[in-house]
């Protein structure tokens, strides 16, 4: 919104705050809600007001009715207003007394030094602007204090009793063991109500079984032939049709005996 069309919306009660603080704080302010630009422009009782803040910040103040004069005295009272701890984006513009482009903001600046002074100034004896601020009430605690909190009873200990509501099931879609009763403390599960599993029987007449299934070692019901006390027969194979190498098809033969002496000759005289 445009400065210039914010005058209009002055907070009555905020102008008639602003003057009666600066009039407890300056002596000769006396200044008029209807009337409180009139009198602050100059600057002079916002230097002033600054000086009761804290004094001998603004050493010089003009009493001249020049132009130039009045608005170095607002200036001087913008820059002590910044030094105090007014933030920046609390503080009018020059103009906006001077010319009474925005009275709002002029308005907001007194009470934003307010709201400073009293955190700044938390012990000062200097009248308050607006509602006087919360101050922090820090508390510290023993090791046998905090303990003794931790044993305390809280409101869901103390006898409050907590109802589970139903939900409708009706449409949900379970998966695992849900529908079994172990996800539902209402329902008894077969097992804990004393029911019977049976173990159904498979029918395996098409089944393709590998390694021992067949012997009974994958089955807890058929006791092994070993387990069984049966003897396990080892069965002949024929071989007649197998290609066999080495000596696996007799006994080993010993290495022919070598030739006797003179016999090489014998043989070649005959």
């Amino acid at each position: 919104m445009p400065r210039s069309s914010r005058s209009a919306q002055l907070d009555a009660e905020a102008v008639r705050e602003a003057c009666d603080w600066i009039n407890a704080l300056v002596d000769d302010a006396a200044l008029e809600p209807d009337s409180f630009a009139a009198g602050l422009k100059s600057g002079a009782s916002l230097c002033k007001l600054i000086n009761a803040i804290k004094p001998a910040t603004i050493k010089k103040i003009s009493t001249s009715a020049l132009k130039f004069n009045e608005m170095d005295n607002i200036t001087a009272f913008l820059r002590a207003a910044k030094a105090l701890g007014v933030p920046e984006r609390d503080l009018f513009d020059t103009i906006d007394l001077h010319e009474e482009k925005d009275l709002v903001a002029v308005v907001q600046t007194v009470h934003a030094l307010g709201r400073t002074v009293q955190t700044a100034m938390p012990d000062s004896a200097l009248p308050v602007l607006g509602p006087r601020l919360a101050t922090a009430n820090r508390r510290s605690f023993t090791e046998a204090q905090l303990r003794a909190g931790l044993n305390e009873m809280t409101f869901q200990t103390k006898g409050a009793d907590i109802e589970r509501l139903a939900v409708d099931e009706s449409a949900s879609i379970t998966f695992g063991n849900a529908k079994s009763g172990a996800g539902d403390a209402t329902v008894a599960s077969k097992q804990t109500a004393g029911a019977t599993i049976e173990r159904l029987a498979v029918d395996e007449s098409m089944s393709i079984t590998f390694g021992n299934a067949k012997s009974g070692a994958g089955d807890a019901t058929v006791a092994s032939k070993q387990t069984a006390g049966a003897t396990i027969e080892r069965l002949a194979v024929d071989e007649s049709a197998s290609i066999t190498f080495g000596s696996d098809r007799g006994e080993r033969r010993p290495p022919p005996a070598p030739p006797r002496p003179g016999s090489m000759g014998a043989s070649a005289g005959s």
